[in-house]
């Protein structure tokens, strides 16, 4: 935010961990190679997608965020809302299997981390920062 005092400091800039951009980039490349080794999914009817709640209700935010953003000048509202998208997304590895699913709820799970990608993807885009190939 501009409007808040900011401390440089080239230790938490770098940080795998915690509010910074490589936290982000790590998810969204820990997320790209998911879907490369297990292909794209595709939504599923019959599957209840409790597991993936949370990710999902920070996946229907995303537009809002984005014009807020353009529409008060403030960047860095994109950049909270892909913090917390990857925080999120951590925690739902922590509980939650993809590669060993039974075929429906992976075929519906990757498709929820393929949407989670996109975001990404153009979230960074949005602030100049690209999704590298890998960490």
């Amino acid at each position: 935010d501009r409007r808040t005092n900011i401390l440089f400091d080239w230790e938490s800039i770098f940080a795998l961990t915690g509010f910074s951009g490589p936290y982000i980039q790590y998810a969204a490349v820990r997320v790209q190679k998911i879907i490369s080794d297990n292909g794209l999914g595709e939504a599923q009817d019959d599957y209840d997608y409790e597991a993936e709640k949370d990710i999902v209700l920070k996946l229907t935010e995303y537009p809002d965020v984005v014009r807020l953003a353009a529409r008060d000048l403030e960047p860095h509202k994109v950049a909270t809302y892909l913090y917390e998208l990857a925080r999120e997304l951590n925690r739902y590895y922590e509980t939650t299997r993809v590669a060993d699913a039974d075929e429906r709820e992976k075929k519906a799970r990757l498709d929820v981390l393929s949407r989670v990608s996109h975001v990404f993807g153009h979230g960074l885009g949005l602030l100049g920062i690209e999704v590298p190939s890998r960490m």
